[in-house]
């Protein structure tokens, strides 16, 4: 590991690095909201992804450790949610790492979070370090992405860091890109995309990576790099000539990808 990275990790300076899956809006239960099985259906990827070393930390949520207190963490999750003057129409839980029991700092890590209900559903994860003890590749990222995309088949997914999308989104402010790592629900080669560094064909859509090497967007930080942000927004404007990116709206009528062929 180089000198200045392995300072960066040992003072605990984050990142800025966040996935967000748009999914069908789903409710579970007809009249009104059957938390439990959101929360289960959470529970179930939780499990997948656990396996993957970028999760090495565990999970955590206000002292309950997965997977020791699995009920009691559904529980506690409903009893917050009864709370909200949403709740008979929208459904949220959400995990953290146990990075303070593993490592011994008071530092995140890592946060997964699933929303539903009927007008928007999705699934985030916001990285804010990395693992204490070794940082990760776009293998390990194009892992997780394809355990979500086989959970559930999402209407898009985008990955990287959040102030791209502020500073350097290349399209219109509503439509969505890919950032660093993303996920369309629609059949590519790599031809049809040369500046990418991956096309690959997974789960019923296609991953497309703008390059291996993870990248940030703020210039005083060491992994900083023009020269990805440049690369990404090719990508973007290449997938967006394609019209596989879709607008906030068309994410909101729910069917993009589903029955929306690519805009023309």
């Amino acid at each position: 590991m180089d000198e200045w990275l392995e300072k960066w990790l040992a003072d605990g300076k984050p990142i800025d690095l966040d996935l967000r899956a748009h999914l069908t809006p789903h409710r579970y239960g007809e009249k009104y909201q059957n938390f439990e099985d959101g929360a289960r259906d959470f529970l179930a990827l939780l499990r997948t992804v656990d396996r993957l070393s970028i999760f090495g930390l565990g999970w955590n949520s206000l002292g309950l450790r997965m997977w020791e207190d699995e009920e009691a963490f559904v529980q506690s999750e409903k009893e917050r949610m009864q709370q909200s003057e949403y709740y008979e129409e929208d459904g949220s839980v959400s995990i953290l790492d146990d990075g303070e029991t593993r490592s011994s700092r008071d530092w995140t890590y890592y946060i997964l979070k699933y929303e539903w209900g009927l007008y928007a559903t999705s699934l985030s994860a916001d990285f804010r370090r990395f693992h204490p003890d070794y940082s990760f590749t776009a293998n390990d990222m194009i892992a997780l992405v394809e355990a979500i995309t086989r959970w559930k088949r999402p209407q898009h997914l985008e990955f990287g860091p959040s102030d791209y999308f502020h500073l350097h989104h290349p399209l219109d402010r509503a439509r969505r890109g890919i950032r660093w790592i993303g996920w369309v629900p629609f059949a590519l080669n790599a031809s049809d995309v040369p500046e990418a560094a991956l096309v690959q064909q997974m789960n019923g859509g296609t991953l497309i990576a703008t390059q291996m090497d993870f990248w940030q967007c703020f210039e005083h930080h060491p992994l900083y790099s023009k020269e990805a942000i440049e690369r990404a927004q090719e990508v973007e404007i290449r997938l967006n000539l394609l019209g596989v990116l879709p607008s906030a709206v068309e994410l909101e009528r729910g069917d993009w990808g589903v029955s929306s062929p690519r805009r023309e």
